[in-house]
């Protein structure tokens, strides 16, 4: 990791890479806000003791940093910090072991109760971008990444592919065995699209029986044959939970960057609505055929 200057070099890499720039800022503005506590706190004199504002450079660093150690080399800075500001007041050593105690203790609790607070709003950010049902990404998870990999395309070029999947005689199965048995096909596709997709590949459940896959960097030809592979797969695994249904999956290859996510998914949904009447056509002249051959 580049640093500006050997002070930097030494914090820097206490922050994980996941944390960014962001991150490593605030890191850096919290020691200068504990410094610049602490030279008022000098200059003051023991008239007003500002050591209790410690706490809020303390909290930045704890929200911030992804890994405990900068967090705990924070707090040790603003005990240390606030050590030889007590012993410039002169004060008795029983007092300034007192209040180093204290300090030290709050800042511990300052410490745990924002990591609490922060690991709680990862875990609702986390919920609110995953299905529940299926614990695949939601539509606001696939967005975000749909979204991500349009910038990508503007600006490295290269071609993206999308497919919509939609189940086949899904509202008949809720219809005769009850929603339990739609959410047990729900959540087989998931495992389904989990299993038969590539690690670059993104899976998402768009609502209802509609699921999304983004494809990056996909050419056209390979996009149809993982479309192929993955209706036998689904189709296999039906028959075998004894569940009669199957997946109508279109997609659209993107050879220049589309204009939006929203563009994107109705090109993707289009094609996957095609694909839908094409199966129904063709089930229907199985039909008609075996009528005749009767």
């Amino acid at each position: 990791m580049e640093a500006r200057s050997k002070g930097a070099a030494l914090i820097f890499p206490l922050i994980t890479p996941a944390a960014g720039a962001r991150a490593r800022a605030v890191y850096l503005a919290s020691i200068l806000a504990m410094v610049s506590i602490f030279g008022l706190d000098l200059a003051d004199g023991s008239t007003i003791w500002l050591h209790v504002l410690y706490v809020f450079p303390i909290a930045a660093c704890a929200y911030h940093c992804e890994r405990v150690l900068p967090v705990a080399l924070g707090v040790a800075i603003a005990g240390g910090l606030q050590l030889i500001t007590l012993l410039a007041y002169d004060m008795p050593v029983s007092s300034i072991a007192a209040n180093i105690f204290i300090e030290t203790a709050s800042g511990a609790m300052i410490v745990a109760l924002t990591r609490g607070a922060r690991a709680n709003i990862a875990r609702m950010e986390a919920l609110s971008v995953t299905d529940e049902l299926t614990r695949l990404p939601n539509r606001r998870g696939v967005e975000s990444v749909i979204r991500r990999e349009i910038a990508r395309q503007k600006r490295h070029g290269g071609v993206l592919s999308l497919a919509i999947l939609d189940l086949d005689r899904f509202k008949e199965l809720n219809d005769c065995h009850g929603h339990s048995a739609g959410d047990q096909a729900l959540k087989l596709i998931g495992e389904v699209l989990g299993k038969h997709t590539r690690e670059s590949d993104s899976v998402a459940r768009l609502g209802g029986d509609e699921f999304v896959i983004v494809m990056p960097d996909t050419q056209n030809r390979e996009c149809a044959a993982l479309c192929r592979s993955l209706a036998t797969a689904i189709a296999r695994r039906m028959t075998a939970a004894d569940l009669s249904i199957t997946a109508s999956i279109g997609f659209t290859t993107f050879a220049e960057a589309p204009d939006s996510v929203s563009v994107a998914l109705q090109k993707a949904d289009r094609a996957m609505y095609a694909a839908k009447a094409g199966r129904a056509r063709a089930r229907a002249e199985r039909m008609m055929a075996q009528k005749a051959a009767q």
